[in-house]
């Protein structure tokens, strides 16, 4: 019985030592350490070859992302969210990119990169997802907060051509070069 007890109280004890062991290695890294790691993965991107590393690309947008979970109220935390957004639209994951680009206008409602993001929300609901709809509201939503922004232009241009197939904004072009003439 002797045996039973002292083998038990040895596993146990050998379990929680091995426990807290697991839990040092997953200490989380520091804010600098993060960003050390994305500036790393940033210089890589941005090297010299001429096709997307996607690896790479993902990688950093899965680093943008970890920062931002991790550190919320750190002064980086709007550029990984943007940048994130940003990068997931062009590596084909448009819907986590809409997501990123709401959580940031939501989060930061004060920075100056929002006005973008509602617009970007709108191009990739347009031409990532053909999801006319939403493209509207957020062209729309873009409009109505911000017209004299940069963008405003090109948010009416794409509200006007919404839905229409390429051959219909040709006619549309041919016919309003006739009246010009």
């Amino acid at each position: 019985m002797k045996k039973i007890l002292y083998s038990t109280a040895f596993v146990l004890i050998f379990c929680f030592c091995g426990s807290n062991k697991k839990e040092e290695n997953n200490k989380t890294e520091t804010p600098e350490q993060m960003l050390e790691f994305i500036s790393q993965l940033e210089t890589k991107l941005k090297g010299g070859s001429e096709s997307l590393d996607l690896v790479t690309a993902n990688a950093l947008a899965n680093n943008y992302i970890k920062f931002q979970k991790e550190f919320p109220q750190h002064e980086k935390t709007p550029y990984c969210l943007f940048e994130a957004a940003k990068l997931c639209m062009g590596i084909e994951r448009p819907m986590e990119s809409v997501e990123y680009f709401e959580q940031f206008a939501s989060q930061f409602p004060e920075n100056e990169r929002v006005p973008l993001a509602i617009f970007l929300q709108g191009f990739i609901f347009e031409n990532y997802l053909n999801d006319i709809e939403n493209a509207k509201i957020k062209y729309e939503e873009y409009l109505a907060k911000y017209p004299q922004h940069e963008m405003a232009k090109d948010a009416e241009m794409a509200l006007q051509n919404l839905g229409k197939s390429p051959e219909e904004l040709i006619r549309e072009f041919e016919a309003k070069e006739k009246e010009k003439i």
